[in-house]
């Protein structure tokens, strides 16, 4: 047994040094917020100073804080099995743990995506449009209408009385004529027809096609189309020229140009608002369906974040035409690609993090990057993965893998003991018996859509699996995938205590192979995928999708879970090596994979691979037997990096005075012509910002834990001391309600 026994049990025996973050029942029921307590204490005694009078515009414009749930996650770190760290202790300097906190604000949550080839997106400009290319230029320039030389070439076709025809029909804007139709007779074959049609393009303003009439029709100019010959009938075939408008004419005007690219790219910068959310607004707007808009990850809701999209045959031109109605939302950066954003097309993701009231100081932070940069993290499933409610994911999928379908239902159904939503309290009553199925579906809103959906199986008279079946299949899986994230997180965390500083025979390592980087490498990907199964990431992570769709038919790759989605990885089962005796000083740590229990992998052969069967047989499973009947429920497995190097860390302390201010900016904030955030450098408050870059499939809350040293558990509680303005006003809304005026003037 290696130091790493004694340091985790010091670590976990030790008092916990993370302020109280959660309210205490007298500070739940006041009624007025104490917050601004420390900016008095720094003022100046006379009543007159800058200072007093900040305090006192402070307390005048904010008000009793509205009552929110606080996000609280029931499911500590060590019920989720997160237990071990691998960063030790620096020279003389053990690790420190220390708090502050996270997520207090969207602002404080920054999420940058990271492009196949290294770059971070960037949001650097709203307002220009691809330049075209060679190709759509020359197109462009072959299709301008040609008046002059389009009636030369009708005339030639058709004949001077015919020509004069229609140079009367275009000139005849009476509205009693606007339905009017000319017919033209057809040449003599179809390639006379085809000449005819590009010579009538070249005029301009007019729409042809090619109809069948009755024999001895008289081409001329008629009132309204004449009714085609039916199926059969004796015909002659002409060509009836309108002017441009009508369905023709929409249909000309929405037709992609020729040698342009069929997709968009732009980049999209979001506030408080996840990935699935932001596309189908913009899709609504457009009066589009959401499928043809791809991207390569899902990005967290509560954060402001920067990625790529791709869109299918929308012009660049529309997109840009709504940025007056955007809310929380910019778009830019346009350019025209031939091939659309799959999950997984990138490289990962940079984090910038906020945390407010830190207890560290500069030393002691530093310490804890250079740890981190060092030793890396533990790849540990992070409470995301396992939900918000009393009730975790993975103890309703053991219980859906053990066919107790009722059981999975019930606990679904329950609602956690301090939620005081009125669908909470309904739910009761149906647990309780006190009302049947129907009628508490009935009463449920689309807050509890998924509780609401198996109520209404239930009460249409479903048995309980076919209840669970009108899920969406991403909420179905998500429980069975949190159940094997759970047993990677025992075991990896048992992994730790035998060794957490190097590779033991019999574990499991990725090698190198065609489009691998060699052992040892940190690696783009951090899970490595058994089969062509997909596995669900949480919120924090990049995905990979490899399956090929049509263009109209590329679905928005997102579960119906905005904390889950899919992945399916580049490294296959083929990259993993059993090490041998002798073997081990060729690997390091971070080469080192675990998988997830399933039918499609290899276990590691070693003193770990008797924990899966006895982790599984605590909940009734056989490890043996992970391939089921339902689909849904079979278990094909894969491969999770056991530690994670993040790159591009650094992070600084700073003071503030405010603590309603935003303490950190975004892209858009410069190209707005926002002034930059300017901290106070005497200020009563300490800040710290955190940034990292971490691979496809890592939590940044996983790595903050190991930089902290303290359980993520409490990351998700509100922090108390936050004061909210009476009214919050979207700097964004601000921005272009400013424009507007400036638009007006």
């Amino acid at each position: 047994m290696s130091s790493s026994s004694s340091l985790n049990k010091e670590v976990d025996d030790q008092p916990s040094k993370r302020p109280r973050l959660s309210p205490t029942e007298e500070e739940e029921n006041s009624a007025t917020v104490t917050t601004v307590e420390p900016m008095e204490e720094c003022s100046s005694s006379s009543p007159t100073s800058k200072k007093d009078k900040k305090a006192a515009s402070l307390s005048v414009t904010m008000q009793p804080r509205p009552k929110r749930q606080p996000k609280v996650f029931y499911t500590t770190d060590e019920m989720a099995g997160i237990t071990a760290y691998v960063g030790g202790q620096e020279g003389d300097e053990p690790a420190v743990s220390w708090s502050g906190s996270f997520k207090a604000r969207f602002s404080d949550f920054h999420v940058t995506e990271i492009s196949l080839d290294g770059s971070r997106v960037r949001l650097t400009d709203t307002t220009s449009m691809p330049v075209p290319t060679a190709a759509e230029e020359a197109t462009r320039k072959a299709n301008e209408p040609d008046p002059e030389a389009g009636l030369s070439s009708v005339s030639a076709l058709v004949g001077a009385e015919l020509t004069d025809q229609l140079l009367e029909y275009i000139k005849n804007e009476d509205n009693k004529h606007k339905r009017a139709v000319l017919i033209l007779p057809p040449g003599a074959d179809k390639e006379a027809r085809t000449q005819l049609h590009m010579a009538l393009r070249q005029v301009g303003g007019l729409n042809s096609t090619t109809i069948s009439l009755p024999p001895g029709t008289v081409p001329g100019i008629f009132e309204t189309k004449p009714p085609q010959t039916g199926k059969g009938e004796p015909c002659e075939t002409f060509i009836a020229v309108q002017r441009g408008r009508g369905r023709d004419t929409r249909r000309s005007q929405s037709s992609w140009p020729e040698g342009r690219p069929q997709y968009l790219k732009f980049v999209l910068y979001k506030q408080n608002k996840d990935t699935m959310n932001a596309v189908s607004v913009i899709a609504r707007l457009l009066k589009m369906n959401p499928k043809r808009f791809t991207y390569a990850g899902v990005k967290d809701r509560r954060a402001e974040t920067v990625q790529e999209i791709t869109a299918f045959a929308v012009p660049a031109q529309r997109l840009s035409e709504l940025y007056s109605r955007l809310q929380g939302m910019a778009v830019g950066n346009f350019r025209y690609c031939d091939s659309a954003l799959k999950l997984g097309d990138l490289q990962g993701n940079h984090f910038s993090i906020v945390l407010r009231n830190v207890t560290a100081d500069e030393t002691v932070i530093q310490r804890a990057l250079r740890s981190v940069a060092k030793h890396g993290f533990v790849n540990y499933y992070g409470l995301q993965r396992f939900g918000n409610s009393e009730v975790a994911t993975h103890h309703v999928g053991a219980a859906l893998l053990r066919g107790e379908w009722e059981t999975a239902v019930r606990l679904i159904l329950q609602p956690s003991k301090d939620d005081t939503r009125p669908g909470a309290a309904i739910l009761r009553q149906y647990l309780a018996g006190d009302i049947d199925a129907q009628i508490a579906a009935s009463k449920l809103t689309s807050q509890e859509y998924n509780e609401r959906t198996l109520l209404q199986a239930l009460g249409q008279g479903l048995g309980s699996l076919n209840a669970f079946d009108r899920l969406s299949r991403g909420m179905r899986i998500m429980y069975v995938h949190g159940y094997q994230s759970y047993v990677w997180n025992r075991v990896a965390s048992a992994r730790l205590l035998l060794a957490s500083d190097r590779v033991l025979e019999g574990d499991l390592v990725v090698v190198a192979s065609s489009g691998d980087q060699s052992a040892g490498e940190q690696q783009a990907a951090t899970s490595v995928s058994s089969s062509s199964s997909t596995t669900s990431q949480a919120q924090e992570s990049g995905h990979k999708s490899n399956g090929k769709k049509g263009k109209e038919e590329q679905q928005v790759a997102v579960d119906d879970d905005d904390e889950l989605k899919d992945e399916e990885s580049e490294l296959k089962a083929e990259c993993i090596k059993v090490v041998a005796k002798g073997e081990e000083h060729l690997y390091s740590l971070h080469d080192v994979v675990l998988p997830t229990p399933g039918h499609s992998v290899q276990y590691p052969k070693n003193e770990i691979a008797n924990l899966y069967g006895e982790l599984m047989a605590e909940d009734g499973l056989d490890v043996a037997q992970c391939e089921r009947s339902q689909k849904d429920f079979s278990l094909r497995g894969n491969y999770r990096r056991l530690v994670v190097i993040p790159n591009d860390v650094s992070g600084h302390t700073f003071r503030y005075d405010d603590p309603n201010m935003d303490l950190q900016q975004h892209d858009w904030n410069a190209l707005s012509g926002r002034l930059p955030i300017v901290h106070n450098k005497d200020g009563p408050f300490t800040g710290a910002t955190i940034r990292f870059s971490l691979p496809c499939g890592s939590y940044a809350t996983m790595c903050l834990r190991e930089i902290m040293r303290t359980p993520s558990s409490t990351f998700g509680a509100e922090d108390t001391h936050m004061m909210v303005p009476a009214t919050t006003t979207d700097w964004l809304v601000r921005d272009r309600l400013d424009r507007q005026a400036d638009n007006r003037n």
